[in-house]
């Protein structure tokens, strides 16, 4: 798969996030599709994986409050083919806040 194809599906599945979020645990964060409309998917999982000293909302929400880890931008980064798209620094920022709310990290 050539970069634009893996970022376009990247993409996708980045919306996907926001629709079972919606669906699943009644989350719709407004926030996040409007980042995914500024700066695209690869763009708006770099925005969220900035080594920041707190937890995102989003992930905050769906990761601890809903028990549902597997509907991050944390998650989704850390599965292949996408992980190819990030840093080791951006891969282990996931690890790290997947890990800070008890759960176990794909891969």
């Amino acid at each position: 798969m050539n970069r634009r194809t893996l970022e376009r599906d990247f993409q996708l599945q980045m919306f996907e996030i926001y629709r079972r979020s919606g669906e699943e645990c009644g989350y719709h964060a407004i926030r996040y599709l409007q980042m995914l409309g500024e700066y695209g998917g690869l763009g708006t999982a770099r925005v969220l994986l900035l080594p920041v000293e707190h937890m995102h909302e989003g992930f905050f929400k769906l990761a601890w409050e809903f028990k549902r880890p597997e509907i991050t931008v944390e998650w989704l980064v850390l599965l292949e083919p996408w992980r190819q798209l990030f840093s080791e620094v951006e891969l282990a920022k996931a690890r790290q806040r997947l890990k800070d709310v008890g759960g176990q990290p794909p891969g």
